[in-house]
């Protein structure tokens, strides 16, 4: 096993380091299904994009996304840019999107796989 960097273009651009994924999140703000829509959100998708993933009604993610936003006390995506990079959610990384065959292993903090 071996540590991932987790590197992204935006990162990059703007001369930050690379950061480490985050497969959980310690913040009990958000439910599962929000975090992922918001990793998809991060991504800038569309409600509509995001619902296919999902496999949902763009309805029901809108509804989501706003939810996420009066939870965060936001108004738009770049504010929940901005609220992720803040609270470590901008690495986030659902282990469901994983590939096949991925495992992770808990060294504490950070994890491997």
């Amino acid at each position: 096993s071996r540590k991932c960097a987790f590197f992204s273009a935006l990162q990059c651009i703007n001369g930050e380091l690379p950061n480490f994924p985050v497969f959980h999140s310690t913040k009990k703000l958000f439910s599962k299904k929000e975090l992922e829509v918001i990793f998809f959100a991060l991504y800038s998708l569309s409600a509509k994009e995001i619902a296919k993933k999902l496999h949902l009604s763009h309805r029901t993610i809108e509804n989501t996304l706003q939810k996420i936003y009066r939870k965060a006390g936001i108004n738009c995506l770049n504010q929940l840019i901005t609220f992720c990079k803040i609270k470590g959610l901008d690495n986030y990384i659902p282990p469901q999107r994983l590939p096949i065959g991925s495992q992770l292993i808990d060294v504490g903090v950070k994890f491997l796989f």
